[in-house]
């Protein structure tokens, strides 16, 4: 909770909603309330709808950024999307301040939303619809200030763990293997979509391989079957090329293509060939 703290008198908004997300009790949203007037029950149960729509607004814009059935993720490809109409709302009920920074450059401002003593200096008295409400408003200023930050793109959430983290540089470009917080990735749990991955990668270049010869066999009793001449043609040509056996995935002393294997993969051979453009897999 201190570490939190600190990061709020600093003014480090990716760090302080990486403390709200992760951390299960109230902290910076006591600062926020006269808590002492409302009581820590009620505190504690307006806190989680402040999680809770900071963790919405977050997961959705993060999901923004991923695509595909592996969930690729672009971080700098985010945007508002499903967030606009809540920030939009937020907006009209608190209006951002205009000043001037000491360079003489214009600059918007935002205060936290806060719950002031009335006219006299005497707490407000609320009930828990009204602490609920304006813990949303608080979750939902922490989300703008995060996007107004100097890199928003930082944060993200583990896959396997669901924890959120920074990344120590914004990336630039796609993630394709998954997205892990350090402690995920120092025990391989990013191995198994790696590997899924690769073999995926070496099943399309051998059947890019068969999809070359597949055409090429003509049905007379010289060719014989379509699928044994079709793996003796493949066979032949990883024999004679090292680096493309290795590419494929066969090691040294491995069987290589069997009819077998032509038979049961003929659906995505005839396709591969069939595409326009179909890439085969050359040397």
């Amino acid at each position: 909770m201190k570490d939190i703290e600190k990061q709020f008198m600093e003014g480090n908004a990716l760090g302080i909603v990486l403390g709200m997300l992760n951390s299960s009790g109230p902290s910076l949203f006591h600062t926020s309330i006269l808590w002492k007037r409302v009581g820590k029950k009620a505190t504690s149960q307006a806190y989680e709808e402040c999680r809770a729509i900071l963790k919405r607004l977050v997961d959705a814009w993060i999901d923004t950024g991923k695509s595909g059935p592996q969930r690729t993720d672009t971080p700098c490809g985010r945007h508002l999307g499903p967030c606009n109409h809540i920030v939009r709302a937020w907006f009209e009920r608190y209006k951002p301040r205009a000043s001037m920074d000491g360079k003489g450059k214009l600059i918007l401002r935002h205060n936290p939303p806060i719950l002031l003593p009335d006219s006299l200096g005497k707490p407000v008295v609320m009930g828990q619809e009204r602490l609920n409400s304006h813990a949303r408003d608080y979750g939902t200023y922490w989300f703008v200030k995060l996007l107004d930050s100097h890199s928003p793109h930082r944060l993200a959430r583990c896959a396997n763990c669901e924890k959120y983290f920074a990344y120590r540089r914004t990336p630039q470009g796609t993630i394709k293997n998954g997205t892990y917080c350090p402690a995920c990735k120092k025990i391989h749990r990013d191995s198994v979509p790696r590997t899924e991955a690769s073999r995926a990668r070496r099943k399309d270049l051998r059947v890019g391989l068969a999809a070359e010869f597949w055409p090429r066999w003509k049905p007379d009793g010289r060719y014989g079957k379509q699928s044994e001449w079709v793996a003796k043609q493949m066979n032949a040509r990883l024999e004679k090329y090292k680096p493309l056996r290795e590419n494929l995935g066969f090691r040294l002393g491995d069987p290589l293509v069997t009819p077998k294997w032509v038979t049961q993969n003929k659906k995505a051979i005839k396709e591969k060939v069939n595409s326009p453009g179909q890439n085969t897999c050359h040397l």
